[in-house]
């Protein structure tokens, strides 16, 4: 998957909350950085995010942009990607199907999952790899399919995915919500330039959640039956950023909705 405008500004704003002095920074799977500098750099500035302006001017006329440099532009030290292959560009070559060598455990202080979860079968195991990289105090950024993405991976997200998978790991959820994007995401020019989208985004969905008795799902699918309705809205992302604040080990939750109906019995 690639990062458009909005969604690197909002890496990059978690990034300047949680520090970028000696923090590395794993891409799962190499990103693209689908972005026109000017218009770019005009978000950037207006929200005063800080920037090497030497790797800057390196890289701003040189397309496809390179994702390691980008980051190390906005104070990254060590930036990394990790895939099964080497076909996009990773450093990495590991298959989150499998067992998480040692070497890759409390590695990192943030972690990208942009559009990666989706393609790998063994979600639960994936989600626990990713877990186990970071360390405690380190950030995960998720930005997955949650409706628009028919065949796209295997799966599509939901709000409880991550509350209940979180709740049980030792995972502080400080956003959780859904980005409309206003635009066709398919198009993308001859310069690796996407133009620039705009997006609606969502409430924090975990007010949703108990909006209507155990689960809120009428209030959720009102919600987006609602924006959908906007000419364009063609593509919803659901976005998780979690702190890891302790290093439980990584367990499947039952979903909560379920538990809640158990312990009223």
């Amino acid at each position: 998957m690639g990062l458009y405008t909005t969604a690197l500004v909002n890496v990059l704003q978690t990034i300047k909350q949680y520090g970028n002095v000696n923090k590395s920074l794993c891409m799962i799977g190499r990103q693209e950085i689908l972005i026109e500098w000017d218009s770019f750099m005009k978000t950037v500035n207006k929200m005063h995010l800080p920037y090497d302006r030497e790797i800057y001017n390196d890289i701003k006329d040189i397309y496809p942009i390179n994702t390691y440099r980008f980051f190390h532009m906005f104070g990254i030290k060590e930036v990394h990607a990790l895939d099964y292959s080497s076909l996009d560009g990773a450093d990495i070559l590991f298959n989150l199907n499998h067992e998480l060598p040692s070497e890759l455990c409390e590695k990192y202080d943030y972690i990208i999952n942009g559009g990666t979860l989706e393609h790998v079968f063994d979600v639960a195991k994936a989600m626990k790899n990713m877990s186990s990289m970071l360390r405690v105090g380190g950030v995960i950024i998720h930005i997955l399919p949650l409706g628009g993405y028919v065949d796209h991976g295997f799966y599509s997200f939901s709000p409880t995915f991550f509350m209940d998978y979180y709740h049980l790991n030792g995972f502080r959820i400080h956003h959780l919500y859904m980005e409309f994007m206003l635009g066709d995401l398919d198009t993308l020019d001859n310069d690796y330039k996407y133009a620039d989208f705009q997006a609606i985004y969502s409430q924090d969905c975990r007010s949703f959640i108990h909006a209507d008795g155990d689960w809120g799902g009428k209030s959720i699918n009102s919600y987006i039956k609602q924006i959908r309705g906007i000419d364009k809205v063609n593509h919803i992302y659901i976005w998780c950023i979690a702190e890891r604040v302790n290093l439980k080990e990584g367990k499947y939750p039952i979903q909560s909705m379920y538990e809640r109906i158990e312990d009223q019995k």
